[in-house]
């Protein structure tokens, strides 16, 4: 009886742990454009993003627009838009990806009542968040060349990101495809392609197609290009690097309902992915 007893309480701790691992996981988010997700609605359906850009409303629908493009929002209860360059947090919707009056969608003005849209054809934002987009400095980094890529198009930069392969992680939506040597640096949720180079250079020789090496950070000097929402750097010079000390982004953290350690230590068949 005893045995039993202990058994539903483990159970029962597990139970309040999983809403704790769901949470931690779903808190993060693609820093991305309206001109990728308009290229890549599939890959972003449901995902968590931070987008940069400035209100409009049109009768009683609101957009977010940003470089010529512009995405139909709704805003969760109790979040208002703002005057001038926003950073905003939500989720993303491509509607004919859903069944037939999900209640996610919620009604939207010029919708055609007999016909749900097909794949791609009708793709929201529910906004979560809205803060005001922070001041723009002299120094670039792969965060903003993730959210405004357009404003470094053609130029030189150089930024630091950890080595992610050939996309092994699925950072990015899809692949520039320029050489066999392409690879994905990412840093503070943004992430950019480099093309042009193998990344071997003074003190390391990495492999695009190996996760072991996506513990080195690379400094990547090069010219910006966008191509159907696609951010890279056709790069001139890499060398190695240490990762920087970013401060935590307040409005990302998620609060657990346990700490994970503490869950993990009554579930040890649980893996933290």
């Amino acid at each position: 009886m005893a045995a039993v007893r202990t058994r539903v309480v483990v159970a029962a701790l597990v139970g309040l742990c999983l809403p704790a691992i769901a949470t931690a996981q779903s808190a993060t988010r693609r820093l991305t454009t309206i001109d990728a997700i308009r290229h890549y609605p599939g890959f972003y359906h449901l995902q968590n993003v931070l987008l940069r850009g400035e209100f409009s409303q049109a009768g009683r629908r609101i957009f977010l627009k940003s470089d010529e493009n512009e995405l139909t929002v709704q805003l969760v209860e109790g979040i208002t838009t703002q005057a001038g360059a926003v950073e905003v947090r939500g989720q993303i919707i491509d509607v004919g990806r859903l069944e037939p009056g999900d209640p996610r969608v919620g009604p939207l003005e010029g919708r055609d009542a007999d016909r749900w849209p097909r794949p791609g054809e009708e793709v929201l934002l529910r906004v979560a968040s809205v803060t005001p987009a922070p001041t723009l400095t002299g120094n670039v980094s792969v965060r903003g060349l993730a959210l405004e890529p357009w404003r470094f198009v053609g130029k030189t930069v150089t930024v630091v990101g950890n080595f992610r392969g050939r996309n092994l992680f699925g950072d990015l939506p899809g692949a520039p495809n320029q050489g066999p040597h392409d690879f994905v640096i990412r840093a503070t949720d943004g992430a950019v392609w480099v093309t042009g180079q193998r990344p071997r250079g003074r003190g390391f020789d990495l492999d695009v197609d190996r996760r072991i090496d996506s513990n080195r950070w690379l400094e990547v000097t090069g010219t910006v290009v966008l191509e159907r929402g696609l951010v890279r750097i056709a790069v001139t010079r890499l060398a190695a690097a240490t990762a920087p000390s970013e401060a935590p982004d307040v409005a990302e953290a998620a609060t657990l309902r346990l700490p994970w350690r503490w869950c993990s230590s009554h579930r040890r068949t649980a893996k933290w992915t």
